[in-house]
């Protein structure tokens, strides 16, 4: 199964519904058909990133099929562009809202992720919270984009928003990188596990990168709950069962190396959604408005 190429944020949906915006105020339209193609071929282009657009798209174009009036269709669409766009605006602040009241000043917090969201949360949490602990997992294979590990990245990005500008020292008290190896060791000590996403899947798991599974396992050994923090245009629509089902993506040499994990929705306790917080059952519900759409592509062949 093919899974979304990186851990992205919602800044590619922002820059995906700015170029389908542009393509419905630049263009004469004649039919909803050529209107329904020209966005698929502007939203092609981020099929790498998982089927969230195609759920954009279906959003976007649910009701024209059934109007008369194509500019009134296209006005409607527009004002869902913007819509969605004042969404992704505050769906960063909406999540680290919701999760910042599961931290405590004396919580200690294991993070495994690189996203920018992940690190708003860790930054937030150190300006909020003051004496929390976290440790950042290393994460371990090096790849394109942070050769060091995921976690030196994370305290990159970390020091780089607004909020952490004005922590510095904090981050360096507050912050401890640990080995993945080492990750039971510090698990005793750990209220509760945070980790970022590359998607999840419609039955609610979690596929994020390599090691993710095993703090999943831990965690559920030691009864820590997993959290993961992930915007809901990373729903996806498939099912695997392991991690054999997915496609690994290749390294320079083009070895394939594991680079994602999948994490059964059994290992995760809450999942942290710009949609607010629900359990891993509650994704396919969430899913289930795109899948009953009159719009959805299979009801169109």
């Amino acid at each position: 199964m093919d899974v979304p190429s990186e851990d992205y944020d919602v800044s590619v949906m922002i820059k995906a519904v700015n170029e389908v915006q542009a393509v419905l105020t630049s263009r004469q339209f004649a039919t909803f058909s050529e209107v329904d193609t020209e966005i698929a071929k502007t939203l092609k282009r981020y099929e790498a990133f998982g089927d969230g657009f195609e759920r954009f798209h279906v959003n976007l174009t649910k009701d024209a099929l059934q109007s008369n009036d194509l500019q009134k269709s296209l006005k409607d669409m527009n004002k869902r562009c913007e819509e969605r766009l004042r969404d992704c605006e505050c769906s960063q602040k909406d999540q680290i809202n919701d999760i910042l009241p599961f931290i405590r000043n004396t919580s200690t917090i294991l993070v495994h992720g690189s996203g920018n969201l992940l690190a708003l949360a860790v930054a937030c949490a150190i300006q909020e919270h003051e004496g929390v602990r976290f440790y950042v997992c290393e994460g371990r294979p090096a790849r394109k984009g942070f050769p060091s590990g995921s976690g030196v990245a994370l305290l990159e990005k970390v020091s780089g928003t607004p909020e952490g500008m004005r922590l510095k020292e904090k981050l360096q008290k507050y912050c401890t990188i640990v080995p993945d190896s080492g990750v039971s060791s510090v698990m005793n000590s750990v209220d509760f596990v945070v980790m970022g996403a590359n998607c999840v899947t419609e039955h609610g798991g979690l596929v994020h990168s390599t090691g993710s599974l095993q703090i999943a396992i831990v965690a559920a050994f030691r009864s820590v709950p997993c959290y993961v923090l992930c915007e809901t245009f990373k729903f996806t629509h498939i099912f695997p069962l392991g991690t054999e089902d997915l496609k690994q993506p290749e390294d320079g040499a083009g070895q394939v190396v594991p680079l994602v994990e999948f994490v059964p929705p059994s290992m995760i306790t809450l999942i942290f959604s710009d949609q607010g917080i629900m359990p891993p059952s509650a994704v396919a519900d969430e899913m289930f408005r795109f899948h009953t759409a009159p719009s959805a592509p299979w009801k169109q062949r």
